[in-house]
């Protein structure tokens, strides 16, 4: 199994965070920008996934996983019409996927749509905690009526087994993923079995991003995460080239030298 992960273009709310209060998170449209950036991610991916060096894919195109919000689905079209007249792309499976949807920013992201002076001062007052809380624990933390990362990766994991079920009932070789960034790092934290820390080291992908994860050499699996598996950022989707880094590699992985020290006042 080779699984493709693409966050999706720009938004109208990456551009005006507002947006999402005006017209509520899952109806956030893409911008021109964003549609010319997944046409490109697709046009991109038309050549990846044809370059004999890829591997073949077994007579058809991915096993499509999309979530629900509006701009990913715009993302997926975008990238489908990038993808051009391959006449094998009319036999991929596309499945909206409810457990990839944005991490729920909770009252947050209609703080700034209050009116009135009480209502203001509430809502500041909400947003100073919550920033608080964050510098604790970006990783556990969550803002009132919203999600932590730590929900998000939950969520994650059962899709994954859902991902491994339908992987052994279809056998399709390769997967694609259109999702948002955090659910992105939450896959990879999933995914590589990431330590805490690693929500921080990771770097939230970037407008049309496309990652791939798949099987390693063997001789390279020693000492690195998710033993047997690795991950490429393989395009830029903001600049829109193609690239070749490890996302993971700014990742503390987890180990014993990392542990606290057993308090010296306690020894024996």
């Amino acid at each position: 199994m080779r699984i493709i992960l693409i966050r999706h273009g720009e938004s109208q709310g990456n551009v005006d965070w507002k947006t999402y209060s005006a017209i509520g998170d899952p109806q956030v449209p893409l911008t021109d920008t964003g549609w010319a950036q997944a046409r490109d991610a697709g046009a991109f991916l038309r050549d990846w996934f044809n370059d004999p060096a890829r591997g073949n894919r077994a007579g058809r195109w991915p096993q499509i996983y999309v979530s629900p919000f509006l701009r990913t689905r715009e993302t997926l079209s975008g990238v489908l019409h990038g993808l051009g007249d391959d006449p094998l792309a009319g036999t991929c499976n596309i499945r909206e996927e409810a457990r990839l949807a944005e991490q729920s920013f909770g009252f947050l992201a209609y703080a700034d749509a209050q009116q009135g002076f009480l209502k203001r001062a509430f809502a500041r007052a909400i947003v100073n905690v919550s920033q608080q809380v964050y510098k604790h624990s970006p990783y556990l933390s969550f803002p009132l009526f919203g999600e932590s990362p730590m929900m998000v990766q939950n969520r994650v994991s059962d899709f994954i087994g859902t991902l491994y079920r339908d992987h052994d009932k279809r056998g399709t070789n390769d997967v694609m993923i259109v999702a948002h960034g955090g659910v992105i790092k939450a896959f990879m934290m999933r995914w590589f079995h990431l330590p805490l820390s690693g929500w921080s080291d990771l770097k939230t992908p970037g407008n049309c991003d496309v990652f791939v994860i798949e099987k390693r050499d063997p001789e390279k699996i020693a000492g690195t995460p998710g033993a047997g598996w690795s991950i490429t950022r393989i395009y830029d989707g903001e600049v829109g080239v193609a690239v070749n880094d490890n996302p993971l590699a700014r990742v503390q992985l987890f180990a014993e030298s990392r542990l606290p020290q057993f308090p010296d006042r306690l020894k024996r």
